[in-house]
């Protein structure tokens, strides 16, 4: 787009006034715009992204025979540097998204090493949650660093790891004030969680109802990551509760067509998957797999097709049967 925008000034189409407040305007959409669909976030552009994200991989992974501390020192500074091109000079989403998680993996280490709270071995010995202290040091050096990251690029997914880490810093303080709470609760934790996480992405959701600017892709990463917390914590533990996941599942998904979130939906197919097996199982032939391996790939694909042939209908049925003061907030019901 920037090349582009400097060959027309070249050209004297637009004088570079005008091509700078364009590429402003430009950047204040989502770099991420994929034209008429809402949700659609163009994460590869073709293979010169997979190729470079490859390489990404690669550099990072080859640093691993330094020294363990100084590893994560220069690990740190390779991946901000490689951010600083890939991210914002050249706005490509998959190696960014990778950048992403290594810088924060990185500086979280980084800070643990700097306080002096663990001693960095790559393979590490130590494992989370053995020590609340260096939880709360690397989840705590995680936000930093995620913070920091979006706060310099401004990448739609670092919002969604800046949540993720949030909640292991909450999570590593009650384990540290409140001995055994968190493995006592944690369904319900998760699910409070993950309700959060969503009200986060419904307040960039209703500040940008006609997806036009990057808060829509900031509430895109925060619904992938609040839906599979949302199903979990209403289900707990009981894959087994079949019915129970499959009503948590109904209810994502009336939710996922009001607001036209079709990741709230894509984050819970697992559960789904796993529940309908369960089912299937349990009605034709409990001794018998199969059944479950045969009916459950056809029951949930039929059931993802038909929600989403029939998306738009549904919505312009449903959403008139809700109040103004929700649906004059939310992505209007369009026509397919």
């Amino acid at each position: 787009m920037h090349n582009d925008l400097t060959a027309a000034v070249a050209a004297d189409i637009i004088s570079a006034e005008q091509a700078e407040k364009l590429a402003v305007f430009l950047d204040e959409r989502s770099p991420l715009d994929g034209g008429d669909d809402p949700e659609s976030l163009h994460f590869v552009r073709g293979m010169h992204d997979i190729l470079m994200t490859l390489g990404v991989g690669l550099l990072l992974t080859g640093l691993f025979p330094l020294l363990p501390t100084a590893f994560s020192f220069v690990g740190l500074g390779a991946a901000w540097g490689l951010a600083e091109y890939f991210t914002a000079q050249k706005r490509l989403v998959l190696p960014s998204i990778v950048l992403a998680l290594a810088t924060t993996v990185f500086g979280a280490i980084v800070i643990s090493v700097l306080v002096g709270s663990f001693l960095v071995e790559v393979p590490g010995d130590a494992s989370f949650g053995d020590d609340p202290i260096f939880n709360i040091t690397f989840t705590g050096g995680a936000l930093l660093s995620a913070v920091i990251f979006y706060l310099r690029f401004r990448l739609p997914f670092s919002i969604a790891v800046v949540a993720a880490s949030l909640v292991g810093v909450v999570l590593s303080l009650l384990q540290l004030s409140i001995p055994g709470f968190v493995e006592a609760h944690m369904g319900f934790l998760v699910l409070v969680f993950g309700a959060l996480i969503f009200a986060a992405a419904m307040k960039e959701d209703m500040a940008d109802p006609e997806r036009i600017t990057m808060r829509s892709d900031n509430a895109f990463w925060l619904h992938l990551l609040a839906a599979p917390a949302l199903v979990h914590g209403l289900i707990g533990q009981q894959l087994d509760g079949s019915l129970m996941v499959l009503g948590a599942m109904a209810l994502v998904t009336l939710l996922a067509l009001i607001i036209d979130r079709r990741a709230l939906l894509v984050s819970g197919l697992g559960y789904l998957t796993i529940a309908l097996g369960a089912l299937v199982q349990t009605l034709f032939s409990a001794g018998d797999d199969f059944y479950g391996v045969t009916l459950t790939p056809l029951v949930v694909g039929a059931l993802v097709l038909t929600i989403g042939v029939g998306w738009s209908k549904s919505r312009r049925v449903l959403l008139p049967l809700l109040p103004t003061a929700l649906t004059s907030r939310i992505r209007p019901a369009l026509a397919d």
